[in-house]
């Protein structure tokens, strides 16, 4: 279950984390930074697994869940990096401040296990003893069960495009720093606009939900994808120098446009990245949820990064121009991704429907 699982891989990190601290050989470092990503990448999964079991017949309950761990989850982040930075200055030692952070994984680990509860009090002795018939088998079942859904497949496919957003960020600094030639922390701190775009997202979750039918949130979720596509698109003219030097002189204020534009393009696929993966997990995989949600996951990072890697010889090859055909890039693959979910999108909402009906 989501409960357990959490709780495993922070003790996971916890070791990772000491374990980091203690080594010596350069070469061991990758093996260990690899372990603890692996660990620290399944809490999303679990996390929303538990929050599934808990609103999964309430829609909008569930939504908003996911909305609060979404915004949990970023604030978290945040403070880890100004928490860490601080704690380097004071302690000036990356191995005291790691074993700081083993600790808190531990303290978390005991916190999941002994605040949380994997269903709602009335199922959990039920739910209890199903979880425990757990095999080798079952797994091979939930696996094929997931796959052999025509809709995984193509939710999937949209879920990976809208899910490079979250990744963007690595390269919109250096993009900043090309177009702009301003200093590179100046540079670096611009994208957090990203961040804030994806906190100022989470009220399109509100919005969704508040729609009356399937068709008029069929429509919102297609005019989010669009203004992303406008948004990557004035990425594209962004880079493209000619442009640039005709009507934007200013290089801060073109520094000011790309960071509103990339904000502006977190803002409208924040819904999409976190929302829809948890929606088609409980409302078409009810028994398989963990499975759904790992496997979409995997999905959207498995097609992005070569993405990212052909993008990387575009700029290198194409000199300025390179940058343009990134976003280009980006912007296509959104106006592709977002058309196949507002084709998948309604029997999605209609199956969450008809389940509501039936509970």
């Amino acid at each position: 279950g989501g409960r357990f699982s959490s709780s495993l891989y922070l003790i996971g990190m916890s070791l990772s984390l000491v374990l980091l601290s203690l080594n010596e050989q350069i070469s061991n470092f990758g093996y260990i930074l690899g372990g603890l990503e692996f660990c620290s990448s399944m809490q999303w999964t679990a996390c929303s697994l538990i929050l599934a079991n808990h609103y999964s017949q309430d829609p909008a309950k569930f939504a908003a869940s996911i909305a609060t761990l979404t915004l949990a989850s970023t604030c978290g982040t945040l403070t880890a990096k100004a928490g860490g930075t601080a704690l380097l200055h004071i302690f000036n030692d990356w191995r005291v401040v790691a074993r700081i952070g083993a600790s808190a994984a531990l303290a978390g680990s005991l916190i999941v296990r002994s605040l949380t509860s994997e269903h709602p009090n009335a199922n959990s002795n039920k739910n209890a003893k199903e979880e425990n018939k757990l095999s080798m088998n079952a797994v091979k079942l939930s696996i094929k069960s997931v796959l052999g859904s025509r809709i995984f497949w193509l939710a999937g496919l949209a879920h990976a495009t809208a899910l490079m957003t979250r990744s963007a960020d690595r390269v919109l600094g250096s993009f900043v720093l090309e177009a702009t030639n301003l200093p590179r922390k100046f540079c670096g701190g611009l994208t957090a606009s990203m961040t804030v775009g994806f906190l100022l997202g989470l009220s399109n979750t509100r919005k969704f939900y508040d729609k009356p039918d399937i068709k008029s949130k069929t429509r919102f979720l297609g005019r989010k994808y669009f203004g992303a596509f406008l948004s990557v698109l004035g990425l594209a003219l962004c880079g493209n120098q000619n442009i640039v030097n005709t009507f934007i002189p200013s290089k801060k204020i073109l520094a000011g446009i790309i960071a509103l534009l990339a904000g502006s393009m977190s803002y409208n696929l924040s819904f999409q990245v976190y929302q829809i993966p948890p929606m088609v997990a409980s409302t078409l995989f009810e028994e398989n949820k963990a499975v759904c949600l790992s496997l979409l996951d995997a999905f959207g990072f498995f097609l992005a990064s070569p993405v990212w890697a052909g993008t990387s010889c575009l700029i290198s090859g194409m000199g300025h121009n390179g940058w343009m055909a990134t976003w280009t890039l980006l912007a296509t693959l959104f106006a592709i991704g977002g058309s196949i979910m507002v084709k998948v999108m309604p029997k999605i909402l209609l199956k969450q429907a008809e389940k509501g009906r039936l509970n």
